[in-house]
């Protein structure tokens, strides 16, 4: 692979530029890292835009990756992409139909519904608010997130790992990506998953942190 050179653009604490980052090390594909903010958060920050930044992701969100002149946004499009382009690297989408449905099916539910509580309300506002903006924290907002928003969507994920190692046939896939980078979006805004609540989600989300392409993005972060 030495003649593909490769760019991740994006900031290392979004649990979305980690689900490409963890795909890249699984495959063990090399790549340059370039930390910038999504468009929206740049010009709340006044922070100034890269022109090339805004040349391969129109819409300004991250992550976008950058193939020699090729380029595409979207994690969930970017990791397919990779899958299919490095055919001959570890393989993270079952080759079953019925189990590729389902990790298909439990990234969608992570990039959307659990990223939309996790991420997008307790993540942003327990600690990309008030390190980005230097803003104070909504504490009702994280309060309701955390109490009642959040809580049924950790018990399904409890149910679907329960007596597992992984969440598609024991096989480490994309389903097993997504949702581990939401959790540790939650442990990054200082959430603590109730392990009498979630005994099997807990002791999971405790062995994928050794993981080695795990590791490494967590240890990135401290």
């Amino acid at each position: 692979m030495s003649d593909i050179n490769i760019k991740l653009w994006g900031i290392k604490s979004s649990p979305f530029v980690r689900k490409v980052m963890v795909v890249l090390y699984e495959k063990n594909i090399d790549f340059q890292q370039i930390e910038v903010m999504p468009s929206s958060f740049a010009k709340v920050t006044r922070l100034p835009i890269q022109d090339r930044f805004q040349e391969i992701s129109p819409c300004g969100r991250i992550p976008a990756i950058e193939v020699n002149n090729f380029y595409i946004a979207d994690s969930a499009v970017i990791n397919q992409y990779l899958e299919h382009k490095f055919v001959h690297t570890n393989k993270l989408y079952p080759k079953d139909p019925d189990n590729y449905a389902k990790a298909l099916w439990l990234e969608r539910f992570s990039d959307n519904d659990l990223a939309k509580i996790a991420t997008r309300r307790i993540f942003y506002e327990a600690y990309a608010k008030p390190l980005a903006f230097g803003k104070v924290s909504d504490q009702d907002l994280l309060k309701k997130a955390t109490d009642s928003q959040l809580p049924p969507l950790l018990e399904y994920l409890e149910t679907q790992i329960k007596d597992k190692q992984y969440f598609i046939a024991n096989n480490f896939s994309i389903a097993d990506i997504a949702i581990t980078t939401q959790l540790l979006a939650l442990e990054m805004a200082n959430f603590e998953l109730n392990r009498e609540l979630y005994p099997a989600l807990c002791n999971y989300y405790k062995n994928i942190k050794t993981r080695p392409s795990i590791a490494k993005i967590s240890s990135a972060l401290t």
